[in-house]
This record gives structure tokens, sequence and C-alpha cells, in this order.
């Protein structure tokens, strides 16, 4: 008789053995997926080339033996790393991201006159006319600006050749700073500007950089090459008693500016070839105080003058009440349109031709060296004869005032240079 019991053994050790293996293999799927995650792994499709095809088929990975049966290309793993907030985007995401960020490099900033664009300064765009573009980050500068005689007197009709000598006695030389912080991109940027005269000839009080005067703008862009500006220029006088050396007009202004791009820019960053007539600058705005014409100032200060009963002889105005009355008229007053047309001839050289509210300038502004903020900017101005006093030196408040010995018909010669600093 056959012994049951050494029948059933060997099939239930089997059986057993069987049902510990399935739950290992239980316990080892459960297990698998933190330990992947433990080794902070993601696995990613991507697209195979032939080269790795051709290595996959020595390896041997499975193809059709059948030419009936669709040709598939084999599937290529690779490991990449996870990341916890992982997050897939589009494409239309990275398009998106990548053009905001070309758009942040390339657009164009400014300090006080020069430009500042894909990653380095360059020359200005205007010599007195304030331009829109304002500082990204945090830019600073510093220079000085003047002319070889002042317009608002006959003392240039005195001196009708520039000279050493000329330029002592009636030159106008003040010193410009300016620091300028934002992001006028995504924001506003504001600039802060000062000006310190007196540094030719001691001023009223006696001392040299005695009178300083500061303005205030805002600046935003409204594009990567578009951007507006509204503020002041010598809006607060200080220094010394009475600001006795501080007699510049205060002035306030709104311009545009607008780049208008000629030729597209290098792709290669190691080009260093010139660029000729790259690009144009437009722009355009309205003034007051210094922008406006001259007759116009005239006029305000002998208006002023008459309020002060200084005019007709009403009261013994002293030396301080008539400087009062004719700085007064200086200040603010009717705005007057702006205009400024730059042409990049090369990417260190401008020409400017500006209509500053009198009178027409023309000027060169130079970068010696392009890795350097540096510009020097030489001018003429007063290119339409009398325009400083209007054609028919029209005064309305003093119509039988002879102003003929007062007009300025030769040509001033101008010189600004700013060396500028982004942090």
């Amino acid at each position: 008789m056959t012994n049951i019991e050494s029948l059933k053994c060997p099939y239930f050790d089997k059986f057993y053995f069987l049902v510990f293996r399935f739950k290992f293999i239980c316990l080892f799927i459960a297990v698998l997926p933190g330990s992947l995650l433990a080794n902070a792994t993601e696995w990613k499709l991507v697209p195979s080339d032939s080269t790795q095809q051709n290595s996959i088929k020595q390896k041997g990975v499975f193809e059709p033996a059948s030419s009936d049966l669709p040709q598939t290309q084999p599937t290529v793993w690779s490991s990449v790393p996870l990341n916890n907030n992982i997050k897939e985007s589009s494409i239309l995401d990275q398009g998106l991201n990548s053009n905001k960020i070309s758009t942040t490099n390339n657009a164009t900033y400014g300090g006080f006159r020069d430009l500042y664009r894909a990653g380095r300064w360059r020359p200005s765009i205007s010599t007195t006319v304030p331009m829109g573009y304002g500082a990204k980050g945090v830019m600073a500068g510093f220079g000085f600006s003047g002319s070889d005689c002042t317009i608002e007197s006959k003392q240039c009709i005195n001196h009708p050749t520039p000279t050493i000598t000329s330029i002592q006695e009636i030159g106008e030389a003040v010193l410009d700073s300016y620091i300028g912080f934002g992001d006028p991109l995504n924001g506003v940027s504001v600039l802060i500007s000062n000006i310190t005269q007196n540094t030719i000839r001691k001023g009223q009080s006696g001392k040299y950089l005695g009178g300083n005067q500061t303005g205030v703008s805002i600046s935003r862009n409204i594009g990567p090459d578009t951007a507006i500006k509204i503020g002041t220029e010598g809006m607060i006088r200080w220094g010394g008693p009475r600001n006795l050396d501080s007699d510049r007009p205060k002035s306030a202004f709104g311009v545009i500016s607008h780049r208008i791009a000629l030729r597209p820019e290098p792709t290669d960053p190691f080009d260093t070839s010139t660029r000729w007539f790259s690009d144009l600058y437009l722009t355009v705005g309205v003034g007051n105080g210094q922008y406006r014409p001259f007759d116009q100032v005239i006029s305000a200060q002998i208006q002023y003058a008459k309020d002060a009963g200084c005019w007709d002889g009403r009261r013994k105005c002293n030396d301080m009440q008539w400087r009062d009355a004719f700085l007064k008229a200086t200040e603010w007053g009717n705005y007057y349109p702006l205009g400024v047309l730059t042409l990049a001839v090369t990417d260190q050289a401008h020409l400017i031709t500006e209509w500053w509210g009198r009178n027409l300038n023309v000027s060169l502004s130079l970068q010696p060296f392009k890795e350097i903020g540096w510009t020097i900017t030489p001018g003429v101005g007063n290119l339409i004869p009398n325009s400083d006093y209007g054609n028919n030196v029209n005064i309305p408040a003093c119509r039988q005032c002879d102003m003929g010995d007062a007009i300025t018909t030769r040509p001033l010669f101008y010189l600004r240079s700013m060396l500028n600093i982004k942090f």
C-alpha cells in the first residue's frame, strides 16, 4: 500500500515554497517605488539616434522577425534628476520665457544723457534736451558741460572768436552728476541729477563750486526700445546764503524716446566688426524754464520787475531785489516743443541734431573706449541767428525796449563729458 503522507509532502512543500516566493515578489514591488524615490531618479523617454540604435542591436534588443510587422524605432531610456517641484512646461511657455530674457537683455536704458544697451554703455543721444530712457539697477555718473560764452547777454558779440581769454572771462561751465535706480521695463526708474556752478570764476558769494541745483525725474519703458520720462531739472537750489551762487532756471519737461534699428544686432558675441549706421533715435516732448525762447524769458523778467515795483520806479529796489525778480522769471512758465534726432554712425559715435526750444544744436558724441562708459560730446549751437530772441525780437512786456545790442548772432561752442558707471 502506498503511503499517502509520503505522496503529499513533496507537493505541499512546493506549494508553500511558491506561496513564499509570491509574497516576496509582492513585498519587492511594494518597496521598489520608495527605493527609486530615495535614489532621486526619474526615467524619461528620449529620441535615439542611429549610433544608439546600432549599439542596441549589438546588445540584443528584440526586433520583429517578420517584415510584415510595423517597424518601430527602439526605445531608449535615460535617467534625469528628480525634482520634487518638477513641472513640465509647454513649448509655448519656453518660448515666452526665452523671449522675455532676450527682451530684458537687449532693452535700451540710460543715465543722464548717455545710453546703456546690450550690457554696455553707448554715446549720448542728446546734449541739452532730456532723453526718455532711465536707469536699470543702479547707475551713476560725473562730468562737466560748458559753452564758450553765455547767450543771455551781449558778451558773445564782444568776443566773436573764442579764445582762452574769452572763455576765462565769459565762458560758462558746470559740473554734472547723477544717480539713477530702478527697473523701467517692469516698473519705474528714478533719476536724481545735480549741477554745480562757479567752476571757472567765483560766484557772488566769493566761492568756487558754491551753487548747486538738483532735479528729479521718473522714467518708464513702454517697450524694449521706447521710454517716457517726466521730471524737473534745477528744481531745488541749495548752497550759500540766499543761494546767491545758484542762478540756473528751474525747468519741467516731458519726453518720449524711441530707437529705430536700421541693422540687426550681431548674433556672434565675438563679432567686433564696426556696425555702420545701425540705429536711429528720436526724442520729442515739451519743456519750460530754460527750454523757453529767450524773448519769452526777457518778457517775463520785465513783468516780474514791474510787479515788484522796480521797473517803473514805484519803489527803489536794491541789487538783490532786482536779482530776485529776474531770477524768478526764469522759472517754469509755458511749455514749448523739444526734439532730437540722433544717428548711430557707429557703436561709439552718435551724430546729434537737437531743437531745445530756443535754437538748433548739432553735436557729435564719442565713446573713446568701448568697455568704459566715458563719453565726450563737442557741439555747435545757436545755428539759427536771433532765434533765441524770436526772429522779430518781440518783447511783449516792453514794446519800446531795444534789444538789438544784446542779440547773439554767432554760433556757440559746447563741450560735454561724462563718466558713467553701472553697479
